[in-house]
């Protein structure tokens, strides 16, 4: 280990029982374990509904001062102007000044970014990395999506889904659960018998997960880090979409609690260990680690709660303001492709310096212009109708990257600026999933060609997704046990043992 910090792990749920120091960080190691096939044996798509952009924004209204953002003097409910003051933070733009944000009809309103950001809860589109985490009294262990881009956490229920081939959270045998409900828009424990508070999230496929709500207590790591009375959707039922051939059985939120549109608000296990002082460092770092380019095989990597993990960080971490109280966005200075400047602060319309960092995104999904002129630059690029029915329109060679095709090539090097360091990434990560050719027959006879890591997102922010997360160190930072949003950091690094020629 190269760093000095160590986690400290804490056996109480609440700051003022803590005890029983834990010596070892929590670290979590992490499982790939990608979509089946991304076509099916007749060669149409298999899962395009998954890696769809699961974003969509617009900009912030400028008469948005003149809203009543309390609800006061409306016709709202006392319970719904309290639900709108807990959604609304007053932050720091990048400039010092005081900015407003706030959730209204499921939309966060970002002032700091400048944009309204409607999103699906959850669409899960990474291909995907999974990690062992444990739920009730004897942790009950299920295969979880981390997700830094939505809030709550859910879990297969006994009455859903795929029970053949997957474990569900059965809450009966958790002497430590209990269902939500909602007393005068409060959350409380429900009295035994009551049913939980109903749930639903919507994904950017179309389809929807439906359950309730309940309380429970969750397990990360290997050193057992425990984090008490929580809250968890239990599902039971998905409609729209079957996941029976993906690995995962739930999910965890990364996101801001208070960017959840489930009502009575929401705490994230993240959230809940920084403010009760389970961590050393309010940090929470992804070291995620690539497949086999040829089977899509293998890869894996970890997550570290409490330090940033420097097994393999080359050089420093770089620091940027989390400019959204609900998100993990900023903004960044330029990305140019070779020698051709494709943004540059303070922006435009077409071409914004806004990103996010988004675990639960396969690719790059970027504003049109900007997709559009990477791709271009691409050697053998192709951009396919929109009747194929691809899950993305762009395509690139498979070959792209490796050494012998890019001695022709000589495809120019993509680079994302933040707070003055330049961030790249390999150019045989330039293909998304490299081992399974997209069928001729879906692009007019073309052979060899695969999806394009960079494909057409909002028009508004740059999502980096894991083409990019899983080639650099990643740390995503509280702001200390207050939880103070402006004092929220991302955190970038290189790699020691990725080559990024």
């Amino acid at each position: 280990m190269k760093s000095t910090s160590a986690l400290v792990g804490l056996a109480a749920a609440t700051a003022a029982t803590l005890s029983s120091i834990v010596t070892a960080r929590s670290e979590l190691q992490v499982s790939h374990e990608p979509i089946s096939r991304l076509f099916a044996a007749d060669g149409t798509p298999a899962h395009p509904q998954f890696l769809a952009s699961r974003w969509e924004t617009s900009e912030l209204p400028l008469d948005y001062r003149k809203r009543d953002l309390s609800g006061a003097g409306s016709k709202r409910s006392s319970r719904d102007r309290n639900a709108q003051r807990q959604k609304f933070r007053e932050t720091i733009d990048e400039f010092g000044r005081k900015v407003h944000s706030w959730i209204e009809n499921g939309k966060t309103h970002d002032q700091g970014l400048g944009i309204v950001i409607n999103k699906a809860t959850d669409n899960s589109a990474d291909n995907e990395w999974l990690v062992n985490v444990g739920f009730g009294t004897r942790a009950q262990t299920l295969k979880m999506v981390f997700d830094s881009g939505s809030s709550d956490t859910w879990v297969y229920s006994p009455a859903c889904c795929y029970a053949n081939n997957h474990t569900f959270f059965n809450p009966t045998r958790s002497s430590t659960y209990s269902n939500r409900t909602l007393v005068d828009g409060q959350p409380t424990v429900a009295p035994r018998g009551t049913p939980g508070q109903p749930w639903e999230a919507f994904y950017g496929s179309g389809s929807n997960a439906e359950g309730y709500v309940g309380i429970d207590d969750f397990t990360f790591g290997q050193q057992r880090l425990r984090v008490e009375q929580l809250p968890v959707a239990l599902v039971t039922a998905i409609n729209g979409g079957s996941r029976a051939s993906r690995g995962m059985e739930g999910l965890v939120g990364l996101s801001s609690g208070d960017g959840s549109s489930t009502e009575g608000g929401w705490t994230t296990p993240f959230e809940a260990m920084s403010s009760r002082g389970q961590l050393r460092e309010t940090y929470l770092t992804a070291t995620l680690k690539k497949a086999n380019r040829n089977t899509g095989r293998g890869g894996g990597g970890r997550y570290v709660f409490g330090e940033i993990d420097d097994d393999e960080l080359d050089g420093d971490i770089t620091w940027t303001r989390a400019l959204s109280p609900f998100l993990w966005a900023g903004f960044f200075e330029q990305i140019t492709m070779g020698d051709k400047l494709l943004a540059i602060a303070p922006g435009t319309e077409e071409r914004p310096r806004r990103f996010m960092i988004d675990t639960g995104s396969a690719v790059f999904y970027l504003p049109p212009p900007i997709t559009a002129d990477i791709n271009s630059q691409i050697a053998g690029s192709y951009v396919a109708d929109a009747s194929s029915g691809l899950a993305f329109p762009y395509l690139v060679p498979c070959d792209t990257g490796l050494k012998g095709y890019e001695r022709k090539a000589k495809n120019p090097t993509f680079n994302l600026q933040i707070t003055g360091q330049n961030f790249t990434i390999p150019k045989e990560d330039y293909v998304f999933y490299a081992n399974e050719p997209i069928p001729p027959s879906q692009i007019g006879g073309r052979r060899n060609m695969c999806y394009s890591a960079f494909q057409d997102g909002p028009d508004q922010i740059s999502i980096i997704g894991l083409s990019f997360i899983k080639n650099h160190v990643i740390v995503l930072d509280q702001g200390g046990p207050t939880l103070n949003v402006t004092a929220r950091r991302i955190g970038i690094g290189r790699r020691d043992d990725v080559r990024y020629d």
